[in-house]
């Protein structure tokens, strides 16, 4: 969908993981950072989604850098981000 020019913070929610990298939904961004300054968003992604879980659930986690987050000593989720080359311009998806 980000190839066809969809828009910023569209989400897509998988109903279940049958195969792949985990896959659990994606959200597509189309930031306004300088193209080389991308790298970065996988670093601020797993900071954000911790604080995300601590103030919707109460849930503790660290970071197994660069993008595992851990409960106690299993990991509840990972972050991937992939930059595209679409026809709204760059986007970047991150899947959880």
């Amino acid at each position: 969908m980000a190839c066809e020019g969809a828009a910023q913070a569209l989400v897509i929610v998988a109903d279940e993981q049958t195969a792949g990298r985990g896959r659990y939904f994606s959200l597509l961004l189309r930031p306004s950072l300088a193209v080389e300054h991308w790298p970065l968003i996988i670093f601020m992604a797993a900071p954000a989604v911790g604080d995300a879980l601590h103030e919707a659930a109460g849930v503790e986690t660290n970071i197994k850098w660069p993008n595992n987050l851990l409960s106690g000593e299993r990991k509840i989720c990972g972050v991937l981000a992939e930059a595209t080359e679409a026809a709204g311009g760059r986007a970047v998806t991150r899947q959880g």
